[in-house]
């Protein structure tokens, strides 16, 4: 019994040493990047695992136009794809500035501009943008200050070149590290569920860690 004990002594603290971190590259207003990010939340609330994870909304020419070709009606004008171009681009600056209100606050933004936008296919304006974020229950005089900011702006462009850094050119697109293994990272750009990261991290685990938790079973 005492060696028993030993072993889940063992591998308990070996896994609350483990730290998964999840990046998920979005669109700030596509339906189809809501859902992945949903199966995210769902796998974060129910795996054993620590994870910490971060929903990236970048945006420029090149992710733009990679967007752009998937739609099915992408033969609009030019003052249209500018449109587009501009809508994506400032859902991005008001998910930065939500964000200065904390990571769930900021989520439940992207979340809801995705749904406006996306889903419920409204077309973009501030007003709308800004009706919003007032019903979410940010304090809107401190977003609206941030949403301004110039520090905004650059937190925008730092997520931008950390995705150029992981080399991801579509949306949607996740990457995993654990910190155990930081020198390799798994990406998926297709579509997955909470259960198949559940999965894929289980996969990741060092042997001897899964070694030592098969000795509870």
């Amino acid at each position: 019994m005492k060696s028993d004990y030993n072993c889940h002594s063992m591998a308990k603290k070996h896994h609350n040493n483990h730290i998964f971190e999840i990046f998920l590259f979005v669109n700030p207003i596509d339906p189809f990047c809501l859902e992945l990010e949903e199966e995210l939340l769902r796998f974060v609330a129910h795996s054993d695992k620590k994870i910490y994870f971060r929903l990236v909304s970048c945006v420029d020419h090149h992710f733009f136009w990679n967007y752009f070709k998937t739609l099915a009606k992408n033969k609009q004008s030019l003052e249209e794809r500018n449109e587009l171009y501009q809508c994506m681009y400032k859902v991005s600056l008001g998910y930065k500035a939500a964000l200065c209100q904390g990571k769930k606050r900021g989520r439940t933004f992207l979340m809801t501009m995705q749904e406006v936008f996306g889903c419920q296919k409204k077309s973009y304006s501030l007003k709308r943008m800004e009706k919003y974020a007032k019903k979410i229950g940010l304090d809107f005089d401190m977003w609206m200050e941030d949403l301004y900011s110039k520090q905004t702006r650059e937190d925008v462009l730092e997520d931008l070149q950390l995705a150029h850094q992981m080399e991801i050119v579509n949306y949607p697109s996740l990457v995993i590290f654990d910190n155990l293994n930081y020198q390799y990272g798994l990406r998926i750009e297709d579509a997955f569920t909470a259960q198949d990261l559940e999965e894929l991290t289980t996969q990741m685990l060092p042997q001897a860690e899964k070694k030592l938790a098969s000795l509870l079973i």
